[in-house]
């Protein structure tokens, strides 16, 4: 109870510090970033939706979620393992980990074009696809590998800390697409076929663009010693983390397959729709992450993992006020875009607006899993999700429709955020502890 007590004495002095620190500009510049990314992205979607007729909105969203699997498959967390090794490695030059992590990335890729070439019939037998839409796959998995690599000079410029060109990179895909999208509605353009092909298309400019970026920063470090890391040593770090991402992407995609597969491509319309618009919250997540992973990364006390811990459960109340505004505005946004024609994605979207709200510390706090060695903390909170939400969308689909998905992501979110603030302070308390016993150790 006392440590409850002195933490909210001292959240004014946090809040303050925290809106005058560094991290906190660089976050402005990522979310900044995120957030022209973010309204491109609904400014496609809002497109689409209204061009489209609903049946063909929903096979976007499906394959839209075929395109995240192979993303997230294809990535096998080599961006993050990236940026950890080159953040760890500050003092070489990073372009042998790059080249390390992009030989793993190829290989991985490789396997999984194979894989879902197999799986090609399967996948449009399942989902229901009409086969003129066939030649859709293979371009949403080309998409997903593309998206894939983006994470390489992503990682390149997050380990370098050269933000505003990260931001530019991040959003690059979106304006692309919007610019192809809109070129081709604004040309006459209403066959779904041609504007998935264009929906698709755009990660390559965005590839393109990204690695250019990254090559200014690289060439002035030439100066540095050149290093590798151990094999070993980065698929260590990645293997949890690999598995971790893959489970995510499963729990946060299994729930448009499954809910096409029990209902019908209107019903995933509704709900692909209220996520494209809730999906501010995790783009916010997502420059956090980005800006606090080469930070927390370097953090080498319980100290200072502490002063952080504190500082991220200090922004909370500020983040659930944020997201009870939002539940209450976002429907105003969802009527004065689509009319009546999305009404019954009204109640979709409050859920998840605040599951997406609540879940909004949990990565900025498994980050200290990072710090101290647990990674593996992270895979099992979400294997635990993922045990839960399975059978969940099995009950709550048939009863509640699109929104029986959105009220599983609810409750397991919740649950997450839970296990990490208790889990997070038992580390810190167990690293503590270490460093006394190695301090003890060596007077005595």
């Amino acid at each position: 109870m006392a440590s409850v007590i002195e933490l909210l004495r001292e959240m004014p002095g946090s809040l303050v510090a925290a809106a005058r620190s560094r991290t906190t500009r660089e976050v402005g510049v990522v979310m900044t970033g995120n957030l022209f990314s973010a309204v491109l992205r609904f400014a496609v979607a809002a497109l689409l939706a209204n061009y489209l007729s609903p049946s063909d909105w929903g096979f976007l969203v499906i394959f839209s979620a075929l395109m995240d699997l192979a993303s997230i498959f294809s990535d096998s967390a080599l961006t993050v393992t990236q940026v950890r090794m080159t953040s760890a490695y500050a003092e070489n030059r990073p372009h042998a980990v790059i080249l390390q992590c992009l030989w793993l990335r190829f290989g991985v890729s490789l396997m999984l074009a194979l894989v879902l070439a197999a799986g090609y019939r399967l996948f449009l037998d399942t989902q229901n696809i009409p086969t003129e839409y066939g030649p859709v796959y293979p371009l949403a998995i080309a998409a997903g590998i593309l998206i894939s690599f983006e994470g390489i000079p992503l990682a390149t410029l997050q380990a370098l800390q050269r933000y505003p060109a990260y931001a530019l990179v991040a959003l690059a895909t979106n304006l692309v697409r919007l610019l192809a999208v809109g070129g081709m509605i604004l040309a006459g353009v209403r066959d779904a076929t041609a504007l998935y092909t264009a929906f698709f298309a755009a990660p390559t400019v965005a590839l393109v663009l990204g690695l250019a970026l990254m090559m200014r920063p690289l060439r002035r470090l030439r100066d540095r010693p050149v290093g590798r890391v151990p094999y070993q040593e980065i698929l260590q770090f990645m293997f949890p983390l690999m598995i971790m991402n893959i489970i995510i992407i499963v729990i946060t995609r299994a729930d448009v397959f499954m809910l096409n597969h029990m209902t019908n491509p209107e019903i995933v319309g509704v709900y692909g729709l209220a996520g494209q618009i809730a999906f501010c919250f995790p783009l916010l997540a997502r420059a956090l992450f980005t800006v606090l992973l080469p930070k927390v990364a370097s953090m080498r006390t319980a100290g200072e993992l502490r002063r952080y811990y504190r500082r991220v459960l200090s922004i909370f109340p500020l983040v659930m006020l944020a997201t009870v505004g939002a539940v209450f505005v976002a429907p105003w946004v969802l009527w004065l875009c689509f009319g009546a024609k999305f009404a019954a994605a009204d109640s979709v979207l409050r859920i998840l607006i605040l599951g997406f709200g609540i879940e909004l510390i949990f990565n900025p706090l498994g980050l200290i899993f990072y710090s101290v060695g647990r990674t593996y903390y992270m895979t099992l909170i979400h294997a635990l999700q993922l045990l839960i939400v399975i059978p969940l969308n099995l009950a709550l689909i048939p009863a509640y429709g699109a929104d029986g998905p959105a009220i599983s992501l609810l409750v397991i979110r919740v649950a997450a955020v839970v296990i990490a603030v208790f889990a997070t302070h038992r580390v810190i308390r167990q690293k503590r502890q270490l460093e006394l016993a190695e301090v003890l150790g060596a007077t005595g």
